[in-house]
C-alpha cells in the first residue's frame, strides 16, 4: 500500500476537455477500485501506514461502507490515561486561583540568575587549591573583571590595570565591584587573559554597533529595521495602541480602587 501510486484530485475545468470512456473501453474495473479504495489518504505518516491496528481499522470501515463484510468496531489501542498520579494533590493543590494578568517582572537576567561568567576546570583547580572563596564569589569577581575591561585592548602584561584603577574605574562608572574577592582573583585572572593573548576570557555574543556602517557577518540579534507600515495597516496600528493605552488606564484604575478599599478596611 505504501508504493501504490497515488491520485490527487484536480478541479474541473470547463476550458479543459474531460475524457469520456465506456464500461467496455476499461479493463478490471474491480481491481482498478480495489487501488483507488487502498489509496486512500489516512493522514498519518507514509511509513506509520502499514500498521497493523490502522490496517485492521480501514479494512473494517471500507467493508462497513461496502457491505462487503460484517460490520465490526476496531479501534487502535491508545496508553491508559484514567489512573491517577502519585501526589498529584500535592502538586496541583485545588485552591489554585488563575490570574487575571500575565506574571510580569522587571528585574533583568543578571538580577535573577547567577553571574554570567562559568568557571571551567583550569578555574576550578585554582579555587581549590586556594580555598579562600566560595565557587559563586569567583564567578562574581571573574565577571566583574571581565566587565569593566571589556572595551580596554591588551598589547603586554603592563596594558592590564591594576585593582585600585579597576575599583576607582567600577565606581566612576557606578558598577559593582567587590575589592576583597577581586584582589584575590587578580593574579589568576591576569594569567588567564595572558594565556588567550589578552582576549576576553569569558565568550560575549557580538551585537550590532550602530556607530559603524559597514555590515559585519559576525554580528548577532541583527536589528531589525523598523519600516513604515502600509496605509491600510496605519489604522490597524493606531488602533491596537489605542486598545494598549486602555489596557494601561483600566490596569491602574483598577489598582486605585483596590488601595483605596485597602485603605478603608
Amino acid at each position: 500500500m505504501v508504493n501504490a501510486q497515488r491520485f490527487r484530485a484536480r478541479k474541473v475545468d470547463f476550458k479543459r476537455a474531460l475524457p469520456v470512456f465506456r464500461a467496455s473501453d476499461l479493463d478490471d474495473l474491480d481491481d482498478d477500485d480495489n487501488r483507488q479504495t487502498d489509496t486512500i489518504e489516512t493522514g498519518v505518516e507514509k511509513d506509520e501506514e502499514a500498521e497493523h491496528h490502522l490496517q485492521a481499522v480501514i479494512s473494517a470501515a471500507q467493508a462497513a461502507a461496502t457491505g462487503s463484510g460484517p460490520n465490526k468496531q476496531m479501534y487502535i489501542p491508545t496508553p491508559d490515561a484514567s489512573r491517577v498520579v502519585d501526589g498529584y494533590d500535592e502538586r496541583y493543590p485545588a485552591t489554585f486561583t488563575c490570574p487575571t494578568s500575565l506574571i510580569r517582572s522587571s528585574e533583568t537576567v543578571e538580577e535573577c540568575c547567577a553571574p554570567l561568567y562559568c568557571m571551567d576546570d583550569e578555574d576550578a583547580q585554582w579555587l581549590e587549591q586556594s580555598g579562600s572563596m566560595s565557587a559563586l564569589e569567583f564567578e562574581t569577581a571573574m565577571e566583574q573583571l571581565e566587565t569593566l575591561t571589556r572595551d580596554m585592548v591588551f598589547q603586554t602584561q603592563d596594558d592590564i590595570p591594576t585593582v585600585e584603577y579597576l575599583a576607582q574605574h567600577a565606581a566612576d562608572r557606578e558598577r559593582p565591584f567587590d575589592r576583597r574577592t577581586c584582589s584575590l582573583v587578580y593574579a589568576h585572572w591576569c594569567r588567564r587573559r595572558s594565556s588567550r593573548a589578552f582576549q576576553p576570557i569569558h565568550p560575549t555574543i557580538q551585537q550590532d554597533d550602530t556607530s559603524r556602517v559597514e555590515i559585519d557577518p559576525y554580528v548577532c540579534f541583527r536589528r531589525r529595521e523598523i519600516q513604515r507600515g502600509r496605509k491600510t495597516r496605519r489604522a490597524d496600528q493606531r488602533s491596537l495602541e489605542q486598545l494598549r493605552r486602555l489596557r494601561v488606564n483600566l490596569a491602574l484604575a483598577a489598582q486605585l480602587v483596590e488601595q483605596s478599599a485597602e485603605r478603608e478596611t
